[in-house]
């Protein structure tokens, strides 16, 4: 963990708190998601992949990462998806069928993941 992602991660804490005692919706917590939002921008090159798209996710984000089967990436978040659950009574067990799609343009696919998530930053700007 980079001085950076520790710095993004005491930023999201922080927004949190304020989150959790004046609500999401307020101004401090507004402004908060807008710093952590400029952080993560400014400092994409720093910052674990891993730091971002969590940090990202608790803005209300959905960040996802997909893969071509040829080599490319990319990182989509417009799009839907289905989970359908089932339970097989005799087994006991859970399962989940799950379909999604995500509207991506051929410029969003890159060669690396790295590449793919600053593509992908530079659309949020």
């Amino acid at each position: 963990m980079t001085e950076q992602d520790k710095t993004l991660n005491e930023l999201v804490v922080t927004r949190d708190t304020i989150g959790e005692e004046k609500g999401y919706d307020c101004s401090e917590c507004k402004d908060y998601s807008e710093r952590i939002h400029k952080y993560i921008v400014d400092n994409r090159d720093a910052l674990l992949i891993e730091s971002i798209f969590e940090s990202l996710s608790s803005l209300g984000g959905c960040p996802t990462l997909l893969y071509d089967d040829n080599g490319h990436f990319a990182v989509g978040s417009s799009g839907g998806q289905s989970v359908d659950l089932d339970f097989d009574s005799k087994t006991n067990e859970d399962s989940a069928h799950f379909e999604g799609f995500w509207l991506l343009k051929k410029k969003n696919w890159k060669k690396t993941i790295r590449e793919a998530v600053n593509e992908y930053l530079t659309r949020l700007e």
